[in-house]
């Protein structure tokens, strides 16, 4: 489930770039629409990382990993700095695979 959200983000980020943008703007006022979105989000990233058993704090940071991780790679791709011919949703792969690996270690610490 994470690998799948995982490509869907870069997915989006690609193909609706204003759309994506828009979603790191910091509105002054609350909009009820925007936080009831937001939280959907965060429920849902949540929902797929639920299989780690990571208690409220870790499952926060967690997201926050996650989410660096992938807007990183879609900024990434979409000013084509990916230029070594490897295939770049194998690399989204393996990135997101060691990123579950490194919270599976991390929880049983």
């Amino acid at each position: 489930a994470v690998s799948r959200m995982a490509h869907a983000y870069v997915a989006f980020a690609k193909n609706r770039p204003g759309l994506y943008e828009a979603t790191f703007i910091a509105m002054p006022d609350k909009d009820e629409r925007l936080e009831e979105a937001r939280e959907r989000v965060l429920d849902l990233v949540l929902s797929v990382l639920k299989d780690y058993h990571l208690d409220d704090d870790s499952a926060i940071h967690a997201v926050r990993g996650l989410r660096s991780i992938l807007h990183g790679f879609a900024a990434l791709r979409q000013h084509d700095a990916f230029g070594l011919p490897y295939d770049v949703e194998e690399s989204l792969d393996l990135t997101i695979r060691v990123f579950l690996k490194g919270i599976a270690v991390y929880q049983t610490e």
